[in-house]
């Protein structure tokens, strides 16, 4: 139901505080007026005669002090008196439209009412001590009023409460302790279980505690700009198969969480990856976005993140790498593209990663690999390139001087002669499962430090091979003395 202000009439001064000591009597034994007893259920204002003879399904001159009480949920407009809530034992309760609370009488409130909900009645102010007494409420809505500021504690006696929305408000938002009751159902739910707290209860010094955070098969739906606000000291987010379906990533989530240095969220289904997403984690090292079913990286996707050391993006759907997407990752160490559906690799798209010593590139679906792709790679130690490849050019590895492991199960036929050379540093090389039917002459004699070479499951096998090292361990080949 949407509930709107209506313009016509604003509440006095005296309604607004009157409505301390009467919106909230929802469920009092009973509730007397000026001069009488309890009044019978017809002695009320029409807007609640309407209500009551719809929740009971009785015409008023019917309605048993039983009905009254068996009455759990209600949904009135104002304008509303004291005695409307006589013999009502609500657990929700409903009020829209412009509101008018009449007197001031003292009433002794029960525990019972779980919900509770004022948007769009028009409210200017809250009364110190509006809600006490409500231990109960779980879910409080205030939304579109005109609430410019609350009350230092006015939300302090509400114990249980896990929902509170204040949004369309002049003074939303709004400066209290009870913001995570303001944020999504998952992420409140999963800092309530944390902090083992319900949500009014938690203060910043609270937030600011919490370092670690592994949030596994919860219900997040999504992450809003936000959603981690007052997290300021948190080093470790992990955010792994969450059960409910996709979960929507906007700009802005991770804002505030400037001491964050690892971020997992592999294994989600996330809507798509928004410009800016990780803006301010300049603290970050490791990034795991594996299995998030992306099919696209925005230009810019990872700007900013200055000190990221590891990126995984395994398992996913793209098929393309924008130009200069990892050109700000100049302290990468370790890139996981491998079971992706890339066909290929743009020039240069690598060339700013001069610190990287790990390049996994294995099951996707490139053929051949453009020149001078590895060139600025100095550091690179070890290049995985399982996957569809029928043929390498002359000079591809240049540049790699300090590569120790080269995996190249493919579709190679052929390897140009000096394909490897230059990679003085090799220890292991894994030609597996490709189409080699024979080798150049001294195609492995200039990799020196070559312990293991694996020819296994090539048409040509077992191969003769010359080469430096008589200790070689050689699968699919032998090796004979140079």
């Amino acid at each position: 139901m949407n509930w709107h202000h209506n313009p016509r009439r604003a509440p006095t001064a005296a309604a607004i505080i009157a409505m301390a000591a009467v919106l909230l009597a929802v469920a009092c034994d009973s509730l007397p007026i000026i001069g009488t007893g309890s009044p019978a259920p017809c002695d009320r204002s029409q807007a609640m005669l309407e209500a009551l003879e719809e929740a009971t399904g009785w015409d008023c001159d019917e309605i048993t002090d039983d009905d009254l009480a068996d009455v759990r949920s209600l949904s009135v407009s104002g304008p509303l008196k004291q005695s409307d809530f006589a013999g009502l034992r609500l657990q929700s309760l409903s009020i829209y439209g412009d509101l008018e609370m009449l007197g001031e009488v003292p009433v002794k409130f029960r525990d019972n009412i779980q919900v509770l909900s004022l948007s769009g009645s028009g409210l200017t102010e809250l009364p110190p001590g509006t809600f006490d007494g409500l231990t109960n409420l779980q879910e409080l809505y205030l939304a579109n009023n005109d609430l410019t500021e609350l009350p230092p504690g006015i939300f302090d006696d509400l114990a249980n409460l896990q929902r509170l929305e204040l949004w369309g408000n002049p003074g939303d938002p709004f400066n209290i302790n009870v913001g995570i009751c303001n944020r999504t159902d998952g992420v409140r739910s999963h800092l309530q279980g944390e902090l083992r707290q319900n949500c009014a209860s938690i203060t910043d010094a609270d937030l600011a505690s919490l370092q670690s955070l592994d949030w596994e098969n919860g219900a997040l739906t999504e992450l809003p700009p936000g959603s981690f606000a007052g997290l300021i000291n948190l080093q470790r987010l992990r955010l792994y198969q969450q059960a409910s379906g996709r979960i929507e990533l906007h700009p802005g989530a991770f804002d505030g969480l400037a001491n964050l240095q690892w971020l997992h969220l592999a294994d989600n289904d996330l809507t798509g990856l928004p410009s800016g997403a990780f803006d301010g984690l300049t603290n970050l090292q490791r990034l795991n976005l594996g299995a998030t079913n992306l099919t696209e990286l925005p230009p810019g996707a990872f700007d900013g993140l200055v000190n990221l050391q590891e990126l995984n993006l395994f398992g996913n759907r793209l098929t393309e790498l924008p130009p200069g997407v990892f050109d700000g990752l100049t302290h990468l160490q370790y890139l996981d593209l491998r079971s992706n559906d890339l066909t290929e690799l743009p020039p240069g798209v690598f060339d700013r990663l001069t610190n990287l010593q790990t390049l996994n590139l294995g099951l996707n679906d490139p053929t051949e690999l453009p020149p001078g792709v590895f060139d600025n790679l100095t550091n690179l130690q070890a290049l995985i390139l399982w996957g569809n490849l029928t043929g390498l050019s002359p000079g591809v590895f240049d540049g790699l001087a300090n590569l120790q492991k080269l995996f190249l199960w493919s579709d190679l036929e052929e390897l140009p002669p000096g394909v490897f050379d230059g990679l003085t540093h090799l220890q292991y090389l894994d030609l597996m499962s490709n189409a080699l039917t024979e080798l150049p002459p001294g195609v492995f004699d200039s990799l020196a430090n070559l312990q293991t070479l694996r020819l296994l499951g090539n048409p040509g096998e077992p191969f003769t091979i010359t080469h430096p090292n008589t200790y070689l361990e050689c699968e699919g080949c032998r090796v004979v003395p140079r």
